[in-house]
């Protein structure tokens, strides 16, 4: 009821100025919160509505070359949880979309402050929701691709901050996902990705987040161990 009356309160102001920049951010905002509950109350239509009303909000306010970093970040995330919803949804190719408009705004981002550690993290984690929608459709070129990048900027960030838990937890998911992945086209690589995985979370321990069980991701990169020593023999 709370976020219902800040929204129609919100909505009163920017009747009243369609121009008014603040009242149209606590519009976006409220949009946002009532996204949230929906999604939380499983009600993913309305979340996808609500969720699309207020990036609408913010990319009209974002529009021209020196939108405000800040602004693009959110509106970046705003990108990535929507296209979570449409996977939610069983959509995948609205979520590829999704994600793909995401990493472009990441990019955009990234060009703007190439030394940002966090915005290039970012950048690795877009990468990897990109892959993860686009291998079930079939596009693995594609979610190769992406996960080669992926690889490669995680592995140039850890090398300046081998300390940084976070960093090095995506890393092993990107080695996994890159071995799962070479699992029927190069197997040789497939076990290189793997083991990369495992030495990662073997140094890890069983340092776990909100986000991420250290114990179920080893446990994953041990049965694609297993799967791969069990496929038949490559041929000569």
């Amino acid at each position: 009821k709370q976020f219902l009356s800040y929204f129609d309160l919100a909505s009163r102001a920017v009747k009243r100025d369609p121009n008014d920049r603040t009242w149209l951010m606590e519009l976006a905002y409220a949009q946002t919160n009532l996204a949230a509950v929906a999604e939380m109350t499983g009600n993913l239509a309305e979340a996808v509505s609500r969720a699309t009303a207020s990036l609408a909000i913010k990319e009209r306010l974002a529009q021209g070359r020196g939108a405000d970093l800040g602004l693009l970040r959110d509106i970046a995330g705003g990108q990535s949880w929507l296209a979570s919803i449409r996977a939610k949804q069983g959509d995948l190719r609205g979520a590829l979309v999704g994600y793909e408009q995401e990493l472009t705004l990441r990019r955009r981002i990234v060009a703007r402050q190439p030394s940002n550690s966090q915005d290039r993290a970012f950048l690795a984690i877009s990468l990897s929701h990109a892959a993860e929608v686009a291998w079930p459709l079939g596009h693995l070129e594609d979610a190769r691709v992406s996960l080669v990048e992926m690889r490669a900027i995680l592995g140039e960030l850890t090398a300046l901050d081998p300390k940084n838990d976070r960093w090095m937890r995506f890393l092993a998911i990107c080695h996994r996902q890159l071995g799962e992945l070479a699992a029927e086209r190069d197997r040789d690589q497939a076990r290189r990705e793997l083991l990369a995985a495992a030495k990662i979370l073997a140094a890890l321990g069983a340092k776990s987040s909100a986000v991420f069980d250290a114990r179920r991701e080893a446990a994953r990169v041990d049965l694609a161990q297993a799967e791969l020593s069990f496929k038949s023999p490559e041929p000569a």
